[in-house]
């Protein structure tokens, strides 16, 4: 495993929320690791095709990456461009009821990409 790689994993092993590239860059190389963005990115890149991470890709913005789990739905905030993870309960319910109608009009759904944003709790001020 190349240096670059096994700082990658390390990072990600205690990451709780997508991330950007230059987060990663930020929090992960400098002083006792180096590695330029072209690097990390095609790193990144390899690890989304190995399948161990996923890319969300936010349209006219940033690339974000997290550990490939359990599938999820993402909240972006238009201000800050944080993305947070979203509690799946509600969202799956409902999801589900959409497609149940959908298949009743004989559709078949082979896969789904839900993207909510708007305004985080700190950009408001609460």
């Amino acid at each position: 495993m190349t240096p670059i790689r096994r700082v990658l994993f390390r990072f990600f092993e205690n990451c709780t929320s997508p991330v950007s590239l230059e987060d990663i860059q930020g929090k992960c190389f400098g002083k006792k690791h180096s590695a330029d963005f072209a690097t990390v990115y095609r790193q990144l890149e390899t690890l989304v095709e190995e399948g161990i991470l996923n890319r969300s890709d936010v349209p006219g913005k940033k690339q974000y990456y997290e550990v490939r789990n359990i599938h999820h739905h993402h909240f972006l905030c238009t201000k800050c461009q944080e993305i947070q993870c979203l509690q799946e309960q509600v969202i799956r319910e409902s999801l589900e009821e959409v497609f149940f109608q959908i298949q009743k009009q004989g559709m078949e759904i082979d896969s789904h990409i839900l993207s909510l944003s708007g305004t985080c709790k700190k950009c408001k001020g609460y």
